[in-house]
């Protein structure tokens, strides 16, 4: 850190990672972690660049941009490859005393980086903020991402992603349940299924819910709002995806609202809010595997 007068020279975090489909035998290059100098003030963590890791090429994207923050060694596993070589072996992150998170954006041909300017810890919300800067066009596809860590502090709960001066994405920590998937093949092997039971609801005696998921990510909902309407099942048909921690799934449904199940363990999901947070009430949200 470097002072000039009363003004401060901020270093950011900046890596871009290359990922090919048509050339997947380009090299991924490898380094150590390098340290990031701290801004100073009370508010600001001092962040880690984790070097010689890169996002999997079976990550689908669902937006423009996806967000990452990694729990534990599986998760972590699950969506970042090594780029080992020969002469260099990347260092394996820690997830007990750090916060390790990941930015990356759609496959692209523009040589893209993205930055992280600063981590400002504000009571129990860490936020992030970064930057992405477009360049020149490239001759191959290209994934930009960056990796990267922070002290994890007690109490700290949600982390934020800040670009912009906007909050773009928020990630509840330590929402996993004892018996959530250990990864994808996990999640694909004892998760799937159908699902059943009676879900509250305000204006009718319950909802008789049956919710059947498939390995190829789609899945099938059916409701019965008891003592209202025809008595007829609403039918429910589209694509599932998972967060990034294999917390819970999303239902992606055209023209409907998303709608959140947390996976408690191989036989059981509970309905969360629109928030992905479990719903503050005492009634029972919960459906188990027929």
């Amino acid at each position: 850190m470097k002072k000039i007068g009363s003004k401060v020279i901020l270093f950011c975090l900046a890596l871009i990672a290359t990922s090919c489909g048509s050339c997947s035998s380009q090299k991924q290059k490898t380094a150590e972690s390098s340290e990031i100098p701290a801004v100073r003030g009370a508010a600001t963590a001092e962040a880690t660049l984790i070097q010689g890791y890169f996002l999997k090429n079976t990550y689908t994207f669902d937006g423009d941009m996806a967000f990452f923050v990694f729990g534990d060694q599986a998760s972590f596993d699950n969506y970042m490859g090594a780029g080992r070589t020969m002469s260099n072996n990347p260092s394996v992150p820690s997830f007990t005393k750090n916060v390790v998170a990941a930015i990356a954006s759609r496959p692209t041909d523009i040589k893209t980086a993205i930055s992280v300017t600063r981590v400002e810890m504000q009571g129990d919300k860490a936020a992030v903020h970064f930057e992405v800067t477009p360049g020149e066009k490239i001759g191959y596809t290209m994934t930009p991402q960056i990796l990267f860590s922070f002290p994890k502090t007690e109490g700290l709960k949600t982390v934020e992603f800040v670009t912009g001066g906007k909050t773009v994405k928020t990630i509840v920590l330590d929402r996993r349940s004892a018996g959530a998937p250990k990864d994808v093949s996990d999640l694909k092997k004892n998760f799937m299924g159908t699902y059943a039971g009676t879900l509250p609801c305000a204006d009718c005696g319950g909802i008789e819910t049956e919710l059947t998921l498939n390995p190829d990510y789609t899945y099938r909902l059916s409701r019965i709002y008891k003592g209202k309407g025809d008595g007829k099942p609403v039918i429910e048909n589209g694509k599932w995806t998972v967060s990034e921690d294999l917390a819970f799934i999303e239902l992606n449904y055209d023209g409907g609202e998303k709608t959140c199940f947390a996976l408690i363990d191989g036989r059981t999901v509970e309905k969360l809010d629109n928030q992905a947070m479990p719903v503050k009430s005492g009634a029972n949200y919960r459906l188990v595997k027929k």
